[in-house]
C-alpha cells in the first residue's frame, strides 16, 4: 500500500448523522491488519473523542494516538500528553475580550481538557455540544478572570453564532486577525480560534511523528473548513460527499458521503492500489 496511515476527522467524516456506518469499523479492521494506522484529528477535547470512540465502538481499530483541538493536543488513549500548542495567557485574553464585545456570539473556553463557559453564555446549542460531545460545562462567573487568575493558556476558543451562520464573521475574523491566530469554522454555527502555530495540518504531522510515518505516506480526510490545513499538508487530502465546496475544491479526491461509509470507500481505494 501506497498510504500508511489515514488521518480523519471525526464529526461529519468517521461519524455521519446516522453514527458510523458498519462497514466503516470493518474496513479499518481490515486495514489495520494490514499493518495500516487510522488516526483520529477532531476539533473535540480528548476526553471526549476517546468517550464518543468507546461508545460507537471505534476505540478498538483506531490508532493509540489521537489529535485533538484542530491540532492544539495529541494524546494517547489514555489521555497522556504527547505533544500541543496552545494559545498564551495574552493571546487567550485578548481574542475573548474580543468575542465578548462581538454582538450575538457565546463563548466557550478550553483548558486542561476542560470547558468553561458563564451562565450568559450557556445556550441550547451550548446543551446540545454537550449531548454530542460527552462532555459537561464548568459554568464560571467570568471567562477573562479564569484565565487571568490562574494564568492559563488555552487549547482553543469556541464561538457559538446559532442561529447565525458563523462563515461570514470567521472571513471576517481572518482578515483582521489571521496572522495572530488560527481561525476555522467546523460547522455552520461554530469558528474555533487557536493559537497560530496549531492548525489541522499540524495535527497531521504531530501524528505522524508519533507513529513513525513519513508525511508522504498519509491520507487526511474531512469535511469542515478546519479541515482543510490537513488536507494540505497530508501525501494525499481526501474531501467527503457532504463537505462544504471549499472543502472538496482543495481536495485530490472527493468520496461518498459519512453516512454513506466514506473512510471505508477511502480504505477500498487504498487497498486496491487505486490510489
Amino acid at each position: 500500500m501506497k498510504y500508511k496511515m489515514i488521518v480523519t476527522d471525526y464529526d461529519g467524516t468517521l461519524l455521519g448523522k446516522n453514527g458510523v456506518n458498519p462497514r466503516v469499523i470493518d474496513a479499518i479492521a481490515r486495514y489495520r491488519e494490514a499493518g495500516g494506522i487510522v488516526a483520529v484529528n477532531t476539533g473535540r477535547t480528548a476526553t471526549s473523542i476517546i468517550r464518543d470512540t468507546q461508545a460507537k465502538g471505534l476505540f478498538d481499530v483506531i490508532g493509540e494516538y489521537i489529535g485533538s483541538y484542530n491540532g492544539g493536543l495529541v494524546t494517547d488513549k489514555r489521555c497522556r500528553w504527547i505533544d500541543k500548542h496552545t494559545l498564551s495567557t495574552a493571546k487567550s485574553l485578548k481574542m475573548i475580550e474580543i468575542l465578548e464585545n462581538t454582538p450575538d456570539v457565546f463563548l466557550q473556553i478550553y483548558a486542561n481538557d476542560f470547558f468553561y463557559c458563564t451562565d450568559r453564555m450557556r445556550t441550547p446549542a451550548t446543551d446540545a455540544y454537550v449531548r454530542a460531545c460527552r462532555c459537561l460545562p464548568i459554568i464560571v462567573p467570568s471567562l477573562r478572570r479564569v484565565v487571568e487568575d490562574n494564568d492559563w493558556e488555552l487549547f482553543k476558543i469556541v464561538a457559538f453564532t446559532y442561529p447565525t451562520p458563523s462563515y461570514p464573521l470567521c472571513d471576517k475574523m481572518n482578515e483582521i486577525y489571521g496572522d495572530e491566530y488560527k481561525i476555522s469554522t467546523s460547522g455552520p454555527a461554530f469558528i474555533e480560534v487557536n493559537d497560530i502555530s496549531a492548525g489541522k495540518g499540524v495535527g497531521v504531522e504531530m501524528l505522524a511523528r508519533a507513529y513513525g510515518v513519513d508525511i508522504s505516506e498519509t491520507v487526511a480526510i474531512g469535511d469542515g473548513g478546519n479541515d482543510i490545513p490537513m488536507l494540505k499538508r497530508a501525501g494525499l487530502g481526501v474531501s467527503v460527499a457532504n463537505a462544504r465546496d471549499e472543502v472538496k475544491s482543495e481536495a485530490d479526491r472527493i468520496v461518498c458521503s459519512a453516512d454513506d461509509g466514506a473512510v471505508a470507500e477511502l480504505i477500498d481505494l487504498i487497498m486496491e492500489d487505486k490510489i
